[in-house]
């Protein structure tokens, strides 16, 4: 028997599917042709359910997050759902500190307490306004971080000091030479999981053995380039949110990854060219035409 390719989400992808009309019949097609590999960042977002995105009474949120949640629980029965991506990164870590190579394609990352809170609504919205709190905080702190970079870039490139990177791929090989900031940016993930520095060789040969933190470290990349470097009048912006960037680790776990996120689908595309070109990145829209023309 083949095996099935393995679609993941991200959550703008989910309220898509469960607000399309023949929302139905694309699940259990879904079902039918893949497996499914839902995450934690997916179940976070609907949780959080942000007032800006669902207009309603409290009570009309709440099914909203209901009906996201069902979407996922359907989805489920044809696989899991991973743990968050920053605990992953210090699992993948903290393999590869002990076992001097990287098992990150058989390592068991199933969160079962995810899945929980997918199949039962009941013990989501205790939750609900602790987790958007959360979200709120850590995209401020994320956004203060790199607009506070990228005005002091600005400055450097308006004084002709440095020439602002054209790329993506311009800025990552500029922060790729020995010594660069990319390897302090993998070092500091690895300290974070491992409890001890890594030497830039050390990262280096990490990184090509691990898609998945190779993928983490190239989003902090990617957030420098949207936030600090590409300039703010240029055409399509780059700005994904914190976990929609973040969320670049869960691309090597699947065969497809589906947003109707605009900047998510400026961003992801890059960073999988570089560490998953394997990974095909689709809208919402092209899912269904494999299955509705």
């Amino acid at each position: 028997m083949a095996v099935k390719e393995t679609l993941s989400f991200d959550s703008s992808a989910i309220n898509r599917l469960t607000e399309d009309k023949e929302s139905e019949v694309l699940i259990a097609a879904i079902k039918t042709a893949y497996s499914v590999r839902l995450t934690a960042t997916n179940v976070d977002e609907i949780i959080a359910t942000p007032k800006k995105k669902i207009i309603g009474t409290p009570a009309e949120k709440r099914k909203k997050r209901d009906e996201l949640l069902k979407t996922c629980g359907k989805l489920l029965s044809v696989g899991e759902c991973i743990f968050p991506h920053h605990f992953i990164s210090d699992v993948l870590v903290s393999d590869y500190q002990k076992h001097g190579e990287s098992h990150w394609s058989s390592l068991r990352l199933r969160s079962r307490d995810y899945e929980d809170l997918i199949v039962r609504p009941e013990l989501v919205n205790k939750l609900s306004v602790e987790q958007r709190n959360f979200g709120k905080r850590t995209q401020k702190k994320f956004a203060k971080t790199f607009d506070g970079l990228g005005r002091k870039l600005e400055r450097l490139f308006k004084k002709g000091t440095i020439k602002r990177p054209a790329s993506f791929a311009e800025l990552l090989s500029i922060l790729q030479v020995p010594n660069g900031a990319f390897w302090q940016f993998a070092a500091v993930f690895y300290n974070h999981g491992a409890k001890r520095k890594p030497g830039e060789k050390k990262v280096r040969k990490f990184i090509t053995a691990c898609p998945p933190f190779h993928a983490f470290v190239l989003s902090l990349v990617m957030a420098e380039y949207g936030y600090s470097v590409r300039h703010h009048k240029a055409l399509g912006s780059y700005r994904a949110e914190r976990s929609d960037l973040l969320s670049a680790l869960y691309m090597p776990y699947c065969d497809i990854f589906v947003t109707d996120d605009k900047r998510q689908l400026r961003c992801l595309p890059e960073i999988a060219a570089v560490c998953c070109p394997s990974v095909e990145i689709l809208r919402h829209a092209d899912l269904r035409k494999r299955f509705i023309p």
